[in-house]
């Protein structure tokens, strides 16, 4: 738990503290042992076994990560403060909501396996990619903007050429007026 440790220190020294001292981010694990439970409202259903007994609505204490596939995986969380999700409203006006569920180990079958600690480059790859998005140059601007460009281009084209359509009997009545295009690829 040291590697642990120094991780969500570095996040810390990286990445700042909220206003009332706790980490924005920080790496944790979601056991599906020993879970980390919270309080959470909801609809939640009540079983005796196999045995369905009556849905609830309202606030119950629940684990943190329920679903299977979130379960044993490195977690990197953010710390919300102030605007909560509709699920904690009112329970609390700040929490660790997460933000990336790091992959599990997998075999040559394909199965999934241990839990594998993230590296200290990996975490600040997915905190990077998720804050500022992918980097992007002029020419890409350039290119999609071409690419709408010459999609509306043939689209309005197709439109010509799809037999009586709303323009096509404007035209007929000398009210609308073809400029010759041509097709682009």
């Amino acid at each position: 738990m040291e590697k642990l440790k120094r991780l969500n220190t570095y996040l810390v020294d990286r990445y700042g503290k909220e206003l009332d001292g706790k980490a924005k981010f920080r790496l944790s694990f979601s056991s599906g042992e020993n879970p980390e439970m919270e309080w959470r409202r909801g609809h939640f259903l009540e079983w005796s076994g196999p045995i369905f007994l009556r849905e609830i609505k309202g606030v119950h204490y629940v684990p943190r990560y329920p679903l299977k596939q979130q379960q044993n995986r490195w977690v990197l969380e953010k710390y919300f403060l102030g605007r909560m999700p509709k699920e904690l409203e009112g329970l609390t006006n700040s929490s660790y909501e997460p933000l990336y569920f790091f992959p599990r180990e997998k075999d040559s079958k394909g199965k999934e396996g241990r839990a594998i600690f993230p590296s200290q480059k990996a975490v600040d790859f997915v905190l990077h990619n998720l804050l500022y998005g992918r980097k992007r140059t002029k020419a890409d601007f350039e290119a999609e903007d071409a690419k709408e460009q010459l999609d509306e281009v043939n689209h309005f084209l197709d439109i010509q050429e799809d037999g009586p359509s709303y323009l096509q009997m404007l035209k007929g009545f000398g009210e609308a007026v073809f400029a010759p295009l041509k097709r682009f690829e």
